[in-house]
């Protein structure tokens, strides 16, 4: 703009040079001649008009010019707001990358978040079912284990009863036999009384009977009697040695040998429950 002011001011001035000049040219022609004057207005009218190509030619130019940096300044607006619009766009183009890259991050803290809850609850659950496995397992062990101490207590108690069943068998096959044998003892001294008292009747010197023993052995009604009732003669702190084989292993439910390996105590308590202490 300030150009364009300072051309024009230059233009003005240039007009008003000229104009004096012809005024000084018209007073020159007054005094020349004719054809001076004709001459010199011709060349005067080519200078004028060479003068206003001139102008009209920088006129042009200036429009030209003008027009030129008007478009250069329109191009440059345009390449502004389209640099702008660029710019706008690649702002937004980022901003959407920045969100969809914080969504992504998000869905992977949540996929991520995800696993691991269920990485801890299958933990968990494994955890869970293994002790459930290992508490089955210990119970069926200890049930395992109780079955079988009961199976060996069946079995060891099954032996016992056999074998008390057997010592009883043999212990009844004893006495049948010392009683067998006792019966032919007797049996033989009665026959040997019998011919001595014979002998004694035919003529020979009589002998004495032998003084005949009390019996040796006791009922245990008998002997659970107080003393005073009881048999005499007895020894009242031991009256489970005058019970015969049998009936001791009826009433203490084991045989005199398993009673004599008891401690002292053991065989009170007992005598005590029996009455016979």
């Amino acid at each position: 703009a300030a150009e364009r002011k300072a051309r024009l001011e230059e233009e003005q001035r240039e007009r008003e040079q000229e104009e004096a000049a012809k005024k000084e040219g018209g007073e020159e022609d007054e005094s020349g001649t004719t054809e001076e004057l004709l001459t010199k207005a011709r060349a005067r009218r080519e200078a004028e008009l060479a003068e206003a190509e001139r102008k009209r030619k920088q006129l042009e130019d200036e429009k030209q010019a003008e027009e030129q940096r008007r478009l250069e300044a329109q191009m440059v607006r345009e390449q502004a707001a389209a640099a702008s619009q660029e710019a706008e766009k690649e702002k937004r183009r980022l901003e959407r990358e920045q969100r969809a890259e914080e969504a992504r991050r998000r869905e992977e803290a949540e996929r991520v978040a995800e696993e691991e809850k269920a990485r801890r609850e299958a933990e968990w659950k494994e955890k869970q079912d293994r002790l459930r496995a290992d508490h089955k397992e210990e119970r069926k062990q200890k049930e395992d284990e109780e079955r079988r101490k009961k199976e060996e207590e069946q079995r060891a108690e099954e032996q016992w009863k056999q074998k008390l069943e057997l010592q009883k068998q043999d212990r009844l096959l004893q006495l049948e036999r010392e009683r067998k044998a006792k019966e032919e003892e007797e049996l033989a001294e009665k026959q040997q009384k019998e011919a001595e008292l014979r002998a004694a009747a035919a003529g020979g010197t009589p002998r004495p009977l032998p003084i005949e023993m009390g019996p040796r052995t006791y009922t245990y009604a008998e002997l659970k009697t107080p003393s005073k009732i009881g048999p005499a003669h007895i020894n009242v702190a031991k009256r489970e040695e005058y019970l015969s084989d049998e009936e001791f292993l009826a009433v203490f439910k084991m045989t005199k040998a398993e009673f004599a390996k008891l401690p002292e105590f053991k065989k009170t308590t007992k005598k005590k429950e029996l009455k016979l202490y």
